[in-house]
């Protein structure tokens, strides 16, 4: 009797130990760490890079970050010297980025404590053909390579098997497609380090003295992509990265395409005329003979749809048919030329600027970040028709003023804001044809994509507009006043006619009519043609609120002398959450063939993408709960 109590309770013992449950995580989840070292330096890269549960928003998540690896004497991003599965030479990713690893490393554990497994207990953990001793039979995680094909692990003690689960990883595919927003404008992988120790207390104000500013800088900005101004601080690349946290059984492969500039048509649909990052020496297109052909050494090769659907396609490609051609052009049909001087870009749409994938061989992306629409409607023409004064008070001025508001392409908020080109189109009117561009766009990623509505996300833009106390920011205008937080952009202009009685402002009453005819209006048509294509669209328009670009934590609005520019760090915290022409110069100075050290103005920096990425992680979560 008492032997038979004895074999019964080791057999409760057997049985209650199998009830346990063997988790498993993989312990790099985001996939663009696997091509900057080793599989222990990928985990190493997720462990410091990923949130942890207690951050629950990315100003919080960034804060910490920044102290880690400050302390740690780590750059703030890992692509800061190493742009992993991208080639900027030829401006693609590795085909092998958007599949699984051949083998994948993974941390297991045993979930039911109860066990009677123990230190003392001959374990071992058996996968894949594969045996693993093991000194505590998985009380603390171990960690283990599987193939990425996974397989059966199952916990052995003492020969009994008392534990098992299925490995599975699975990929999941995010792609960031749009503009500066979507691509991290305004916050660079490696923001420029200035030289501690410069004797000028003052900037060079002729022509050739801006270029001598490159003997004042250590080391010029850098980015994931120099061409697109596309950074790993993008609000897109963050969500990608807290949304790969979640899911302990993914590999979060984000294709990063975004690129500063881009339109609807101009960057996704057709290859992109002139990025953020071109070279010095290159036309503006209104320069150009030929506005029709790609510059090549100025141009990006193709289209990011394009780009995408390459990528993604395992099988061959073919340019799209003359029908499905007509199909995405047809909804274009209205929009016509921004001005006299602009390229009709209904033209730029080709059979040849857009694929598809034959047959089933396309993976499909499990979302699709999007930020388009503040370039189709001329946003960096509105900030310079702020920007810029009317006229310049005497005939030089009048001459410079005139000129400059031609070559940037001045675009005013509506007609009844003044000073409008006569042959340009007002945001306003611009925004009302924003519906056609989306439509077309719908239309296209659906079909070359095969992604549902639900799965592409773009949220509005946010508003930069108001100080800490709920106030439109603005300029007081002052004849001897120059030094504001705009004042880089007279740098621009050569001293010899560089008017010395008008300052470059945005004075409050200008900030309204952004607010009121661009922002708001803007704002309005993403929601209605989200709503109406079935597009998920996080609402970003209050995110700056009380951190618009008048306010700061730090005193440090206007543009630094040079002896104080090593003081100047992005990364520290700041209640700015809007890059000023001041503070693009100070963050983003490049080398000497780049001419975009003023292009982040009006861009968020570190922490407004952190906001941004904020409300679109929060309601890409919150939509994609379970059903109750």
């Amino acid at each position: 009797m008492k032997r038979y109590m004895l074999l019964l309770g080791f057999f409760v013992l057997v049985v209650s130990a199998k009830a346990g449950e063997l988790e498993w995580e993989i312990t790099n989840r985001f996939r663009a760490f696997d091509y900057l070292g080793t599989q222990d330096e990928a985990t190493k890269l997720f462990d410091t890079y990923a949130p942890v549960g207690d951050e629950n928003d990315f100003a919080t998540w960034h804060k910490n970050l920044v102290i880690k690896l400050e302390s740690a004497g780590k750059p703030y991003s890992p692509f800061a010297t190493n742009h992993g599965a991208w080639d900027e030479t030829t401006g693609k990713y590795d085909k092998k980025y958007v599949q699984l690893p051949e083998v994948i490393q993974i941390r297991v554990r045993l979930k039911d404590d109860a066990s009677p497994a123990g230190a003392n207990q001959a374990c071992q953990l058996s996968i894949a053909g594969s045996t693993i001793p093991l000194y505590d039979c998985l009380k603390t995680p171990t960690i283990i390579q599987v193939p990425s094909s996974g397989g059966i692990a199952t916990l052995t003690v003492n020969g009994i098997d008392i534990a098992a689960v299925t490995i599975k990883p699975r990929l999941k595919v995010i792609l960031g497609l749009g503009d500066s927003y979507g691509a991290g404008e305004g916050a660079p992988d490696l923001p420029t380090k200035w030289k501690a120790g410069i004797r000028m207390k003052h900037w060079p104000t002729s022509e050739s003295g801006t270029e001598d500013v490159g003997k004042w800088v250590d080391k010029p900005a850098s980015w994931l992509s120099d061409r697109c101004n596309r950074s790993f601080f993008s609000a897109q690349s963050q969500t990608a990265l807290w949304l790969s946290r979640d899911d302990p059984h993914s590999v979060v492969a984000f294709v990063h395409l975004s690129c500063s500039g881009a339109e609807v048509i101009d960057g996704l649909l057709a290859a992109q005329r002139l990025p953020a990052g071109h070279r010095k020496g290159c036309k503006a297109l209104s320069d150009r003979r030929d506005q029709m052909s790609l510059d090549k050494n100025c141009d990006l090769k193709a289209s990011q749809l394009k780009e995408a659907v390459e990528l993604l396609c395992l099988g061959s490609t073919n340019t799209i048919s003359n029908e499905l051609l007509q199909n995405i052009k047809a909804p274009l049909k209205g929009i016509g030329k921004a001005s006299k001087r602009s390229p009709d870009q209904r033209e730029w749409i080709t059979a040849d600027s857009l694929i598809e994938c034959e047959g089933s061989k396309l993976i499909a992306p499990d979302l699709i970040l999007l930020s388009i629409g503040g370039n189709d409607i001329g946003f960096a023409g509105v900030i310079a028709w702020a920007l810029l004064p009317s006229n310049g008070r005497h005939a030089i001025g009048d001459l410079v003023v005139a000129k400059g508001r031609g070559k940037i392409g001045v675009v005013c908020p509506d007609r009844k804001s003044g000073n409008c080109a006569a042959d340009e189109k007002q945001a306003s009117a611009r925004i009302r044809q924003l519906t056609m561009r989306y439509a077309a766009l719908d239309l296209a990623m659906r079909h070359l994509l095969k992604v549902e509505g639900k799965d592409i996300v773009l949220p509005t833009y946010p508003n930069p507009l108001f100080d800490k106390a709920g106030k439109l920011c603005g300029d007081t205008p002052k004849k001897t006043v120059l030094d504001n937080a705009w004042a880089p952009t007279r740098l621009r202009i050569p001293d010899g006619v560089r008017p010395k009685v008008w300052q470059i402002n945005l004075t409050e009453w200008e900030a309204d009519q952004v607010y009121i005819h661009v922002i708001s209006g803007l704002n309005s048509e993403i929601k209605s043609s989200a709503s109406h294509f079935g597009w998920t669209t996080p609402d970003a328009e209050r995110i700056m609120e009380k951190g618009g670009w008048c306010t700061d934590k730090i005193g440090k609005s206007k543009l630094l002398p040079p002896n104080q520019l090593s003081t100047w760090n992005v990364h520290h915290e700041n209640t700015r959450r809007i890059q000023t022409a001041a503070d693009s110069v100070a963050t983003q100075w490049a080398i000497e063939q780049r001419d975009d050290w003023i292009s982040g103005t009006f861009h968020p920096n570190v922490w407004g993408y952190a906001d941004l990425a904020t409300v679109m992680y929060r309601t890409i979560s919150n939509s994609r709960q379970p059903a109750k």
